[in-house]
């Protein structure tokens, strides 16, 4: 029996070690090994009770809606993390199997699998979701003068609800193993909420729940502090970070998240806003031309009757978005460039991010006429505006120059992004939208904005220095009209030349 008991013992040391080893790739192992160390009693165990306070999450008072379960649902987080992750023994928790619990944490479908079954409503997706906003909130350092205002999930929703309940009758219940599918295809960062909120309980991040009222009304949002102060009804609001930056699992996902939560400037900034620059690919490549880091652009616009060119409707309900991610800034040339890191989004009023597909590679398409040093014969032959994806001419989304009408085309005529209906009820019908609001946002960091303001500096210098010789040169011509005239007789073209 002692020779048994021996090995036992040696299996289990074995095991310890190799589970250390793996997590030291993963985890602080030092700040595991504190936290387990500070939780245990006598027994070397953790006692269930006191792992289960470890783990609660306290954002302050919820003020949701009375059909909400959500405040319930984040005073059991706690007893769920232990019951579901943490295999518990006689008296509480011990080293090798909270180390498992860890471990288990890394796998990004655990979250989904928590306590559901069989089907859930509307409202318990909702709440669900604001659960996994809370656990973000909660790991991030907040103002002092923060407060915490739960985002709209109504077009994540909406868009689980017609990926989930297509043939279903009753749509207001979602198949749990459907909406897992869904969730891990449309909104694959959403699980690491849970796994994000464990570590920072393990790691012991300081959390501040100071000033944390929260309001279940969607519009009623914080106004987000950006490079241009503060800006009300802008279209990348909380929500709409939160949407974007959940379908990407990215260091950029990570940046748009963010935003969900604070405003950092060395983080994002706005670049252009036609409310405020103005509409039209000039004033847009004036803003934006040197920036050479992400870009997140939104268009919004609503759908024109295509028999009589009017609006259908002017209400707020009947305006979409959409959006898209330009990995490396906007190049101004007349052909399609980017790379697989781009993305286009139906942001309302349904979410879907459709990624690239592998066949094809015209990702982004953006020309204007005006600041570019081709030949005028070179500038003219691509049209003016931006797309994404599709081909010149089919483009599957074109924004005018004018930034005043939108076209979208059906996804079959577009190799580059995966297909899908970047509107509901899109047909085969090319259609017209009213564009009313255009932004762009860089995510490339403080650095990249002032390589920017460097680049439009030295232009600035440049366009300065080439008025001052066209000047010149025009002087020289006044002085001497009779020399001018038999220029122009002898070479027609040479005052056009000596002017440009």
């Amino acid at each position: 029996m002692g020779v048994t008991s021996s090995r036992q013992d040696d299996a289990q040391a074995s095991e310890i070690r190799s589970l250390e080893s793996r997590l030291s790739s993963l985890e602080d192992l030092p700040a595991l090994r504190a936290l387990f160390s500070r939780l245990t009693n006598s027994s070397n165990l953790i006692p269930l009770d006191v792992l289960k306070e470890n783990f609660k999450l306290e954002v302050g008072d919820l003020q949701c809606s009375p059909d909400s379960q959500l405040d319930i649902l984040r005073q059991n987080v706690g007893f769920g993390i232990v019951d579901t992750i943490f295999h518990t023994e006689e008296n509480g928790v011990s080293w090798k199997f909270f180390l498992k619990g860890i471990e288990k944490c890394h796998q990004p479908s655990i979250s989904m699998k928590a306590g559901l079954t069989g089907h859930i409503t509307y409202l318990e997706l909702q709440d669900f979701i604001w659960l996994c906003w809370l656990m973000e909130y909660v790991t991030r350092p907040k103002e002092s003068n923060s407060s915490l205002h739960l985002p709209s999930v109504d077009s994540i929703i909406k868009s689980a609800q017609m990926a989930c309940t297509d043939n279903s009758v009753d749509k207001s219940k979602f198949p749990v193993e459907k909406l897992q599918k869904w969730m891990l295809r449309a909104i694959p960062r959403l699980p690491f909420s849970l796994f994000n909120f464990i570590q920072s309980r393990v790691c012991q991040i300081p959390v501040s729940t100071q000033d944390n009222s929260v309001s279940s009304d969607a519009e009623e949002q914080p106004n987000l502090q950006t490079s241009e102060g503060s800006i009300k009804n802008q279209l990348l609001g909380p929500s709409i970070a939160w949407a974007v930056g959940l379908s990407l699992l990215d260091t950029l996902g990570a940046k748009i998240l963010s935003c969900s939560f604070s405003w950092n400037p060395d983080v994002t900034s706005l670049l252009y806003r036609s409310a405020i620059h103005g509409k039209g690919m000039n004033r847009f490549w004036v803003q934006m031309e040197g920036y050479n880091g992400a870009v997140l652009i939104l268009i919004q616009g609503y759908t024109l009757n295509t028999s009589e060119n009017n609006v259908s409707t002017d209400s707020a309900e009947e305006k979409w978005l959409l959006g898209a991610i330009v990995s490396d800034g906007f190049v101004n040339k007349n052909g399609f460039y980017g790379d697989r890191n781009c993305c286009i989004f139906s942001l309302q009023p349904v979410t879907h991010p459709f990624r690239p597909s592998g066949r094809g590679s015209n990702f982004v398409y953006s020309h204007s006429h005006v600041g570019t040093s081709a030949s005028y014969l070179q500038q003219q032959r691509g049209p003016q505006g931006i797309a994404f994806g599709g081909s010149i001419g089919k483009e599957r989304v074109f924004l005018d120059e004018d930034f005043m009408h939108i076209f979208i085309r059906h996804h079959a005529i577009d190799k580059t992004y995966e297909p899908g209906q970047l509107l509901p009820d899109q047909g085969y019908q090319v259609i017209k939208g009213k564009v009313t609001e255009v932004e762009a946002w860089g995510f490339g960091g403080a650095e990249t904005r002032e390589k920017q303001a460097q680049y439009q500096n030295r232009k600035d210098l440049f366009v300065e220095q080439k008025r001052k010789v066209d000047l010149q040169s025009f002087g020289n011509w006044a002085d001497s009209p009779e020399k001018m005239m038999l220029d122009m007789v002898s070479d027609p073209n040479k005052v056009q030349r000596e002017e440009r």
